[in-house]
């Protein structure tokens, strides 16, 4: 959720300041443990939909909000950032990416679009 344009060099870009990393599937992986998997996914996908709805009110909301007042409160910001957010971990976790449980929150969703330290250029 930034205003900054991707650069076309990939993902290696430090500028830009959005970045998914997977470890990838393991080597191998037990048919028992994706099927109890499987079973663990249910709540996911129904979290997952209901945040679905969630993006989207929310991103209409948004539009609404931006239209008339020409910025996006911190409140709708944060509604829209944990329904996104959720949905990129949800998405690992359920197409065997990543084999931790999604959590709902976590640090880095806490602290986002919060501003970092002001850097102060150098004087001459």
């Amino acid at each position: 959720m930034t205003d900054e344009y991707p650069s076309f060099g990939g993902s290696d870009d430090a500028a830009y300041p959005v970045r998914m990393r997977f470890d990838g599937p393991p080597a191998s992986y037990s048919r028992l443990k994706a099927f109890f998997r499987l079973i663990l996914a249910i709540p996911i996908v129904i979290l997952r939909y209901v945040m679905g709805l969630l993006l989207e009110v929310g991103a209409f909301g948004a539009w609404l909000v931006i239209v008339f007042t020409g910025k996006l409160p911190r409140g709708l910001f944060d509604v829209l950032l944990l329904a996104n957010s959720y949905t990129a971990r949800s998405d690992a976790y359920l197409y065997l990416l990543t084999e931790t449980y999604p959590p709902f929150q976590d640090a880095q969703t806490r602290a986002a679009g919060t501003p970092g330290p002001i850097v102060q250029p150098p004087t001459p």
